[in-house]
């Protein structure tokens, strides 16, 4: 996988974590990619160091719910995202379990680590 650095995720609690998110093209879910893009990326980053990993899905998008529940990830806290539209979310959590298995943390400055299936054969 390329060089990917996830930007940390200011919630509303005053909390910093890094977020797994995904977006599966409508016509595409359902298959089975969200799950397996979700689970290889939160292997990448534990295999990075990364501690923590969270995921905000709406408590409506019951897919996205069980994606985040398919690769381990338990909800934390229900949380009110956006100031200003106040929209409820899930926030799901899950740590690392080989934590003192993993490399040194990579500095993180890049991009919100996002997995998307647009193109499948």
């Amino acid at each position: 996988m390329k060089d990917r650095r996830p930007v940390p995720q200011d919630l509303p609690n005053g909390k910093t974590e890094t977020e797994l998110g995904w977006h599966v093209r409508r016509d595409r879910q359902g298959w089975g990619y969200a799950t397996e893009a979700a689970s290889a990326w939160m292997g990448e980053m534990f295999g990075r160091g990364e501690a923590h990993l969270i995921a905000l899905v709406r408590p409506e998008n019951r897919p996205s719910c069980r994606v985040a529940e398919k690769i381990g990830m338990h909800i934390e806290e229900d949380i009110l995202w956006n100031a200003e539209l106040k929209w409820p979310h899930h926030v799901y959590g899950v740590s690392n379990p080989n934590l003192d298995q993993a490399v040194a943390p990579v500095p993180f400055e890049g991009t919100f680590i996002h997995a998307r299936v647009w193109e499948c054969p």
